[in-house]
């Protein structure tokens, strides 16, 4: 039962980590490369409960992130910049405030999932997790 949960779990790890960046947050500071947090969070014996909770969380950050991705695609607005016979400044500048707001749409609900998981730990386990994140 345990293995079946990890799989589930990493594999929706898998896939929240093809929609962002794989960072963690050490010490109020954003950290590259690190390993995706499913995998780290393994390392500190979660319950049954918190596992649950967790997948939870995971699931609902993928759905949210797979409705953003769905609602902006930019590529016919782009394609339309580059082919036009003169460059639109103006149009080139609202398209690429649209994307970073749509990055940071994806950066806000990645960093509340984070909290969400921190938050399901025991005090006990949140440090466990930070001191695994320093040895990274």
């Amino acid at each position: 039962m345990k293995s079946l949960f990890n799989k589930k779990l990493l594999t929706i790890a898998i896939l929240v980590m093809a929609f962002s960046s794989s960072y963690a947050i050490q010490s109020g500071e954003v950290k590259k490369d690190s390993p995706p947090l499913p995998k780290i969070l393994e390392q500190v014996n979660l319950t049954i409960e918190q596992q649950n909770k967790i997948q939870m969380i995971l699931q609902n950050y993928r759905d949210d992130i797979d409705r953003l991705t769905n609602e902006s695609d930019f590529s016919n607005n782009i394609v339309a910049i580059i082919k036009a016979k003169q460059f639109q400044t103006k149009d080139a500048e609202s398209l690429i405030d649209a994307m970073n707001e749509v990055r940071k749409k994806r950066e806000m609900k990645k960093m509340h999932m984070m909290h969400k998981v921190f938050h399901s730990l025991t005090a006990e386990q949140q440090d466990q997790l930070q001191k695994l994140f320093s040895q990274q």
